[in-house]
């Protein structure tokens, strides 16, 4: 008897609940047994909101799908840069180290100036300044185009790069005055070569107008008893500074003659002659500096516009190399002087027109 009511209880405890969490109202004139009306059917779930920036049924950024094609971010190579530049500086190092300190016997004390500045007497006739102006500067661009390459602001890398070129131009200096002297004036022609490095990677308009360039075909001095030290070849160098025509918008977008222009730059240019190498004994060249207005063919302008019409990875890669390589140097007798003032301490000055 317990047992049942016990299971009676049971039975109508469930029922109870059934009709607590479900409950049906009955319908007037209708009995008890009656069947349940149906559930209401569920309220409609709304549909997501798009993504800023996407349509409708389009794939938002978080989407599975989406994030698999999301692209690394590029990996960081600054440090790298700098590694490879440092390298660079090594390398060269040692270049001069063979070219220009090994077997020189040193001198008795440490000596700092006494080479002057440009006087006909001086050092390679001062043409060495034009030349370390010329080196520092050339050293400085293109480690500023390295570290931008690979991730430096332009700026900070103009910065760095410069910093770093006049630095080993510096300890070159010290180092001099050990074996030669210290040279107040190389280090100002250093300097200023850091200077116009900085003043071109931050000023695009000044770049496109101007370029400093060295010209160089080995001398009869050079050719008779050749070594590693050929950037001391100074009289087969000349150093220009060249304003660039294709500058102006108009030249360079020309379809006529005009666009012609863009290939001929006038230029300021520095030589010197029969300094630096020495002439051999008995060898009586007269000594010579030559300051001149002139002309120059812009290879950087043939080639860009030769090669910026065509197409492919190799005709890309070579626009680059002769961009860069024409931005500080010219070809051997691509320039000529149209009015100079020359200048030597062994025959009488004269001006020269069209030589």
């Amino acid at each position: 008897m317990l047992r049942r009511a016990a299971t009676a209880a049971l039975v109508l405890s469930v029922v109870a609940r059934a009709a607590a969490a479900d409950p049906q109202p009955a319908d007037p004139g209708s009995s008890a047994t009656t069947a349940p009306a149906p559930a209401p059917a569920p309220a409609p779930v709304p549909a997501p909101t798009p993504a800023p920036g996407t349509a409708a049924g389009t794939p938002g950024p978080t989407d599975p799908a989406v994030m698999l094609d999301v692209e690394p971010p590029p990996v960081d190579h600054r440090a790298l840069s700098l590694g490879v530049l440092g390298g660079a500086y090594v390398g060269v190092a040692a270049w001069m180290y063979v070219a220009w300190y090994y077997n020189k016997p040193t001198i008795p004390s440490w000596k700092f100036g006494g080479d002057g500045w440009l006087g006909d007497g001086t050092y390679a006739g001062g043409e060495d300044k034009f030349g370390h102006a010329w080196g520092d500067y050339t050293f400085a661009r293109l480690g500023t185009q390295l570290l931008r390459h690979e991730g430096w602001s332009p700026l900070t890398a103009s910065i760095i790069s410069s910093s770093l070129s006049f630095t080993a131009f510096f300890f070159v200096e010290v180092k001099d005055g050990f074996f030669y002297e210290f040279s107040p004036s190389d280090l100002t022609g250093d300097a200023v070569g850091s200077v116009l490095a900085l003043i071109m990677d931050n000023f695009p308009a000044i770049d496109d107008a101007f370029d400093y360039r060295v010209e160089w075909f080995p001398s009869v001095a050079f050719r008779r008893a050749p070594s590693s030290d050929f950037v001391e070849d100074y009289s087969g160098e000349r150093f220009m500074l060249a304003y660039k025509p294709r500058s102006i918008r108009a030249v360079r977008e020309s379809d006529g003659l005009l666009r012609y222009v863009q290939y001929i730059d006038p230029v300021i240019g520095f030589e010197s002659r029969n300094y630096k190498p020495t002439p051999p004994p008995g060898d009586s060249v007269p000594r010579r500096q030559e300051i001149f207005i002139g002309v120059s063919l812009d290879m950087q302008a043939v080639f860009d516009d030769l090669l910026g019409r065509a197409h492919g990875h190799a005709a890309k890669t070579a626009r680059g190399v002769t961009h860069t390589v024409f931005e500080f140097a010219n070809l051997p007798f691509t320039s000529t002087p149209v009015v100079s003032y020359n200048h030597s301490p062994d025959e009488m000055d004269y001006w020269g027109a069209f030589r």
